[in-house]
């Protein structure tokens, strides 16, 4: 076991929620890689700039903030499994779809993986029985974000939008087009 103070996080996807996942993180680790290929300069500060590889290679902690997409789908699968070297514990809180549950399985029992906090999976609601076996790893419904003033301010901005755009002008949180 290593002090959180000591150990490299790895972050995956630094728009809004990654970022703020790693600012918040900042006071418990020793030391945040980044990688987002849709950022070309991480301005954020803090966050040392990596590759996907070297997040890979060097975090004993990884999360997962990346949209669902064709060329994300499984990125964590066999072969980044294979590549990391820390054994660290895989966080995913953004989409199930990111991650191969098949080969979690397998990197969980392999010993590759220290563990696994999963907030999404891959064929919610349903649970894969495999991953109830395993005492390091933590299941949420991905409903960690919610609280009472969550949802009220979720519904105030919804609200203020709409409003925008009946007005003619552009919304403070448009919904990117993904295909």
């Amino acid at each position: 076991m290593h002090l959180m103070k000591e150990l490299r996080l790895g972050i995956f996807g630094l728009g809004r929620i990654g970022s703020d996942f790693a600012r918040k993180m900042q006071t418990f680790v020793g030391e945040i890689l980044g990688y987002d290929p849709l950022i070309s300069a991480l301005q954020n500060k803090g966050i040392r700039p990596s590759s996907a590889d070297g997040i890979f290679a060097e975090c004993e902690v990884i999360s997962l903030h990346l949209p669902l997409s064709a060329p994300n789908h499984h990125f964590i699968g066999d072969s980044a499994i294979s590549k990391m070297a820390q054994k660290p514990i895989l966080i995913n809180v953004s989409r199930g779809g990111l991650v191969d549950t098949d080969s979690l399985i397998r990197g969980l029992r392999g010993g590759q993986l220290s563990g696994a906090g999963l907030d999404v999976l891959e064929t919610e609601p349903l649970v894969a029985a495999e991953l109830l076996q395993f005492e390091n790893v933590v299941l949420t419904p991905h409903a960690a974000w919610f609280s009472v003033e969550a949802s009220n301010r979720l519904r105030r901005s919804a609200i203020a939008d709409i409003l925008r755009v009946l007005s003619g002008q552009r919304p403070f949180h448009p919904v990117p087009h993904v295909e």
